[in-house]
């Protein structure tokens, strides 16, 4: 019977050096950080902020909201994920077509992976063995090995994706990597196993959740 997979979908981060203003921005002012995504350690009172335009990652302190380091990344860092342990963070850094890998104990960079073009999303495997990576500018999604901090496959989906998730689909208990196209109406569904398109995913409901159909597979 046909799965459901629920992700968020938004628009495509800027091409590698480019620089949008934002609201209220002045001509010829100081570059702000722009933050672009922020992501919570579940097993931490810790919140990790990429900043767009600084190359760097704030870690806040959720108990005093306060700044409590600052990590230099790569150029234009997008998103921001946590294996299951929280002791390994991982930064997609659309400028330098890079994932920036963070020891968050040390709050330090320990390895820096070469990717697709234009990274923006990215995801863990529940069980952290697998980090999946979509690229924007290539439209594909790079798989990276944990244990070696290596892609070990790429895989071709739809034009432009931007968000990926992890997920079920079905009644299979086998998970699923899905990876959504900025128009917000298609996604491609990736088999664990394989790593290849299992699905093809469209888009039957309009709600804030954005919850996609797959097809029978």
């Amino acid at each position: 019977m046909a799965g459901l997979v629920t992700m968020l979908a938004s628009p495509a981060p800027a091409q590698a050096g480019s620089q949008r203003p934002m609201p209220g921005y002045v001509a010829g002012a100081a570059p702000r950080t722009a933050p672009k995504a922020v992501t919570v350690v579940q097993q931490r009172t810790l919140a990790y902020v990429t900043n767009f335009n600084a190359n760097t990652v704030s870690v806040i302190d959720t108990a005093t909201n306060t700044v409590i380091d600052t990590i230099t990344v790569g150029g234009a860092p997008v998103d921001v994920a946590f294996n299951p342990r929280g002791t390994r963070a991982y930064v997609t850094n659309s400028a330098s077509n890079t994932v920036s890998v963070i020891n968050t104990a040390t709050n330090t960079v320990i390895d820096t992976i070469g990717v697709g073009s234009v990274p923006a999303g990215v995801a863990v495997s529940p069980g952290g063995t697998r980090v999946y990576v979509t690229n924007n500018g290539a439209n594909t999604v790079s798989v990276i090995d944990t244990a070696t901090n290596t892609v070990i496959a790429t895989i071709t989906v739809g034009a432009f994706p931007i968000r990926v998730a992890v997920g079920r689909v079905g009644a299979t208990p086998k998970p699923r990597r899905a990876s959504a196209e900025p128009d917000r109406s298609a996604a491609s569904a990736i088999t664990d196993q394989t790593n290849s398109i299992g699905a093809d995913i469209t888009q039957r409901s309009r709600s804030p959740e954005r919850t996609f159909q797959t097809g029978d597979h």
